[in-house]
């Protein structure tokens, strides 16, 4: 598997490890965003993993299965003894009818930290549209809470200016619970 990534690609793994073990200390978990190497576990997800292991991280933070079902990307993830340490879950996965299933494959997954990646449209570029967001993130939560999983949000949003930076920030965040 090696051979599929560049220095670049190894140098910019080992750079991050140090960091994250300085950061972090030597008891603590140091995971790596698949989505770094999304064309090598597109390719073989087996393969990268086992070389994100032996490059000396132990967990992995996703953003899809690689068109797998939870079973078999965790099978996969025991293999090359790896664990989840988050996920980017776009909204409309934690609310309606795909709830219970996000929910199912994140435990399958062992997964207890679920990422926001941003929000759909009708959900920003207007004060109450962001505190709807916040209302929204917070029943998630809720809902979350008995099965000891956590919701973040990661902002993805392409879109920028004065905004972007206001009203997430008054907005948004700061009606977001303490959970």
């Amino acid at each position: 598997m090696r051979e599929r990534f560049t220095r670049r690609e190894l140098g910019g793994l080992v750079a991050a490890l140090i960091a994250a073990r300085g950061v972090a200390g030597a008891r603590s978990s140091v995971g790596l965003q698949l989505f770094s190497l999304r064309k090598q576990a597109e390719a073989s997800l087996e393969g990268t993993l086992a070389y994100v292991r032996e490059a000396g991280f132990e967990a992995v933070e996703l953003a899809g299965l690689y068109g797998r079902p939870a079973t078999e990307f965790r099978k996969a993830l025991d293999g090359s003894s790896l664990h989840c340490c988050g996920s980017h879950t776009p909204l409309p996965e934690l609310t309606g009818d795909r709830f219970r299933a996000t929910l199912g494959a994140n435990q399958e997954l062992g997964n207890r930290y679920l990422i926001v990646p941003g929000l759909p449209a009708e959900l920003h570029a207007a004060p109450d549209r962001w505190a709807r967001a916040a209302r929204i993130l917070n029943e998630v939560a809720e809902q979350l809470r008995p099965y000891g999983m956590r919701v973040g949000y990661h902002n993805h949003l392409t879109s920028s200016g004065p905004s972007m930076v206001f009203f997430p920030g008054e907005c948004c965040l700061s009606r977001l619970g303490q959970t």
